[in-house]
């Protein structure tokens, strides 16, 4: 279930579903349940990818969450790496590669929500904790993440604690810090440290997303998307959504489905990329000259990617569609 429920009020329904695994065989950690690839609801409107943390680079391969997998790019093709069912955050700490797994299917009620561990070497599954987790967030001695967006805790040395509680906003990880609400209140908190500290009061933030020294946000009772400079402690508004945004060299971008899919420029509204004939896509990820995504078309479910300067769109999975 999307925690973003209550403030989705764009005109899109992005079905991520559809976004299947390719490659090869891999370590079964027993999510075999039977699901249907289903045809996305499309409407106008700018595209907000749910998924946190679904790309990851490491050296020169490409980790990505698909709908029931993680899955690997190492430039020559996709492989799978490990099942499970709508992974997100990932990271890798001490040779393991660490992410969120969320059951929601029939035999799984209420939906089971677990932080495991892959063992990057011996392919080993490991249950680290399991709740109503909505965020986690690695740092080198530390887990972090929430539980029913009322506690933060830390798993270091194998034991959990609760660092502190309250009406949580969904976090946001940029970086060695963490942005989320408490109480109403924007906060940051040090993954090196494990500090938090309030930058702004009774702002109620939601939808928090942030890049260098800027956090965008919007508040319960004013939907216009607010950027904090977490040096100088100005706000500035902007006249776009805070929905689906990335940040790339200083820039800020979005998908948007108006007469096809393209990747827009936040900062002077051009169409830098044209995504062509597609059906549903992740918010993208930049890696120098190219930028990555997962799509949905007629025949085709899987990774793709274009050069940032434009041009054709590349399909690197074997599709199952």
């Amino acid at each position: 279930m999307s925690v973003y429920k209550k403030l989705l009020i764009l005109p899109l329904c992005i079905c991520l579903s559809v976004l299947c695994a390719c490659g090869a065989d891999g370590t079964d950690t027993g999510d075999t349940a039977p699901h249907e690839i289903t045809t996305p609801f499309i409407q106008q409107g700018v595209l907000s990818d749910e998924i946190q943390g679904r790309f990851l680079k490491s050296g020169n391969s490409l980790y990505y969450a698909a709908s029931d997998s993680i899955q690997l790019y190492d430039g020559a093709g996709c492989s799978l790496v490990v099942t499970a069912d709508n992974p997100s955050y990932l990271s890798i700490r001490d040779g393991k590669l660490i992410y969120l797994c969320v059951s929601e299917r029939v035999n799984y009620k209420p939906s089971r929500r677990e932080i495991r561990s892959y063992d990057l070497t011996d392919g080993s599954v490991e249950i680290l904790a399991s709740g109503n987790i909505d965020f986690i967030a690695c740092s080198d001695n530390a887990i972090y993440y929430t539980e029913a967006l009322s506690d933060m805790k830390r798993i270091a040395f194998g034991a959990a604690e609760t660092l502190f509680s309250g009406e949580l906003s969904l976090p946001f990880r940029s970086g060695n810090m963490v942005y989320l609400g408490i109480d109403g209140a924007l906060c940051e908190l040090d993954l090196i440290s494990g500090v938090y500290t309030m930058l702004l009061d009774k702002c109620f933030p939601q939808n928090i997303f942030a890049s260098g020294d800027l956090v965008y946000y919007c508040s319960e009772d004013n939907l216009q998307l607010a950027s904090y400079n977490t040096q100088s402690g100005g706000i500035e508004y902007l006249t776009v959504n805070n929905y689906g945004l990335t940040a790339h060299d200083g820039e800020l971008y979005y998908i948007v489905n108006d007469g096809g899919f393209f990747i827009v420029r936040v900062s002077d509204g051009e169409r830098v990329i044209s995504l062509g004939s597609i059906q549903n896509s992740s918010a993208p990820f930049f890696d120098g000259n190219w930028v990555y995504l997962l799509i949905s078309s007629d025949d085709y479910y899987g990774l793709a990617r274009c050069a940032v300067s434009g041009g054709a769109m590349e399909k690197l999975s074997q599709s199952q569609g």
